[in-house]
């Protein structure tokens, strides 16, 4: 949950900008699975992680237009 948390979180409060690590959203059982960017959103995320799916990083990168750092790695 270290990217669903501050994500929720973000929607509700004013902050410039925030930086998520492998973010665990779009698993089913979490409450709220729909996102919006107020302000700059970056992600990081390593191509082997096994503990999050990529997939759950590309697609915020794409419903919110923020930008994704696929790297070499895992979680």
């Amino acid at each position: 949950m270290g990217g669903y948390v501050p994500l929720v979180a973000f929607q509700q409060i004013s902050i410039k900008g925030l930086l998520l690590l492998a973010s665990g959203l779009y698993i089913p059982g979490y409450r709220k699975q729909v996102y919006q960017s107020k302000t700059m959103i970056e992600i990081v995320h390593g191509w082997s992680d096994d503990a999050i799916l990529v997939e759950s990083s590309i697609k915020l990168s794409q419903s919110c237009d923020c930008r994704l750092h696929l790297i070499s790695g895992d979680h």
